[in-house]
This record gives C-alpha cells, structure tokens and sequence, in this order.
C-alpha cells in the first residue's frame, strides 16, 4: 500500500472511529497495534482539535452498548468540579489509583482533561487501561459515583496542596 493511500485509509477509519460511541471506540482501538493505536489516536485527537462532536458520545440507553450503564449517577454539580480540576492534580491522582478505578472513572463521562491525560500516557499504560475498560461489566451508579466523587476529593486536595505550596 503506498504512503497515500495508507495515510487515507487512516483518515477514513479515524472519522469512523469518531463517530462511534466511546466505549466501542475503547474497545476497538485496544485490538489494534501498538502503531495503529497512535497513528490513529493523533488522528481522533486532530479532529477533537477541530471541535468536531461525536453526538454518539452522549450517554443516553439508546447509544448505551449492553454492557454500559445505563443513565449517569453523576450529578452535573459534581460532574464540573471533576471537569475543572488541573490536569496536574488528575495526574496526580490517578498515579496513585488501581487500574481498574481509573477505567471506572474514565468511563464515567467524556471528562474534558481526559485527551490531555491520555496523551501523557505511556502506550502500556494505555493498553492496560483500554483493556480494563472493554472489561468493565455495567458499573453499579453507587459505585460509579463513589469512585468520581472520592477521586474529586483527592484530585481538589492535592491540588490545594499544590497552591499553598507554590
């Protein structure tokens, strides 16, 4: 396959990626090469540069897959101090998290720190928590939402902690 028209064939399964829900996308980028995972993630993360929306992403029953949860434990006031919070202190925080509560959280909300986060990643990393994700069963909402709002609380006070000591 020439340049060109693999370069094309990477564009074309970016843009369907994009269109799919979230956690299909997980799940199929973690059956793909270490290679396909990043020439095809800068891709998805061009096109999130771009603005463009994937409405599939919306966590509503009808998009939901059968093993998703369905509806979201999340209220909205606690959902944006998640989404407020410094990519430093999210860093932070998961560092010191299980693998299988960081899949949890991630798979909580399209958080808005969650592009940055993932491109910090190390590609095993990536890998370990793409595979915990497309083995996530449907996450009980009290479990969902102890998980987000306990990393809120420890991603607010390592952020906290950061200031005063600046």
């Amino acid at each position: 396959m020439t340049s060109a028209v693999a370069d094309s064939a990477y564009r074309q399964a970016a843009l369907k990626l994009h269109g799919m829900h979230r956690r299909d996308r997980a799940w199929l980028l973690a059956r793909c090469t270490p290679a396909q995972q990043e020439r095809l993630r800068a891709l998805l993360d061009e096109l999130a540069a771009l603005g463009l929306v994937c409405i599939a992403d919306a966590d509503t029953d009808a998009d939901a897959p059968p093993y998703a949860v369905a509806g979201n434990a999340i209220d909205s006031a606690l959902a944006l101090a998640v989404n407020r919070l410094p990519l430093a202190s999210v860093t932070a925080t998961i560092a010191g998290m299980p693998d299988r509560l960081v899949a949890i959280l991630l798979h909580a909300q399209a958080w808005q720190w969650a592009p940055a986060l993932w491109r910090q990643l190390e590609p095993p990393a990536r890998q370990v928590l793409l595979a915990q994700i497309s083995q996530l069963a449907p996450i009980a909402p009290a479990l969902q939402l102890a998980v987000v709002a306990t990393f809120e609380g420890a991603a607010s006070s390592i952020g906290e902690h950061t200031q005063v000591n600046a």
